[in-house]
């Protein structure tokens, strides 16, 4: 385990740093930032999950968020909740 996440994160570390510095060249600023945030983001995603530690499925928050929407409208409509 320890062995995947240090040989990833070297990988991870050794393409962006090549990538970045294309980036850089060609003045792509907003690219590089972007590009930052999405691999950070999927590397915490990834050593969590080697980890073993527990990940929120995105799918529980727009439950969340529609479901009581769904509800209003079909309580609107005349639908009953079966």
């Amino acid at each position: 385990m320890v062995i995947k996440m240090i040989s990833y994160l070297l990988v991870i570390t050794g393409f962006s740093y090549w990538e970045v510095r294309n980036m850089k060249k060609d003045n792509q600023i907003k690219e590089v930032i972007t590009y930052l945030m999405i691999i950070g983001i999927a590397s915490i995603i990834y050593v969590c999950y080697l980890l073993k530690l527990p990940i929120p499925n995105p799918l529980d928050a727009i439950k969340l968020i529609f479901e009581p929407i769904g509800l209003l409208i079909d309580q609107f409509l005349g639908g009953g909740v079966s």
